[in-house]
């Protein structure tokens, strides 16, 4: 997340309102993974759409700032945050103007945090 949110705000933004915007994606991104993306080929790829949601739940200034370089993989990502708007409204739980997000969508790979260098040792 981009924007400051107030303090007595955070826990609300963090624990219900961005973890149902999340879910709600990734329903929609489920349905339209492009067949390259599924096995037997299993093509891999990371998309990075930054967008901001308004207080009605309504996307604006969606930017793809990290193409996979397979143009149907980064249609599907961004076909998923369109498909999922509105989003819920902020309510009375939200006192921003907007929300800024950066989405990561991932095909066939890792995040980075649960990568390990060659070599390297899981910690547990």
């Amino acid at each position: 997340m981009l924007n400051p949110v107030p303090e007595p705000e955070m826990p609300f933004v963090m624990k219900e309102y961005v973890p149902r915007v999340v879910q709600k994606t990734k329903q929609n991104w489920y349905l339209i993974i492009p067949m390259e993306a599924r096995p037997p080929e299993s093509r891999k790829g990371r998309v990075m759409i930054e967008f901001t949601i308004q207080p009605d739940g309504k996307v604006t200034d969606m930017t793809l700032i990290g193409p996979s370089g397979d143009i149907a993989l980064d249609r599907a990502a961004w076909a998923a945050i369109k498909e999922s708007q509105p989003y819920a409204s902020f309510g009375k739980s939200l006192t921003v103007p907007y929300l800024k997000l950066h989405f990561l969508f991932l095909y066939n790979e890792k995040p980075e945090s649960e990568k390990t260098s060659e070599g390297a040792k899981p910690q547990q």
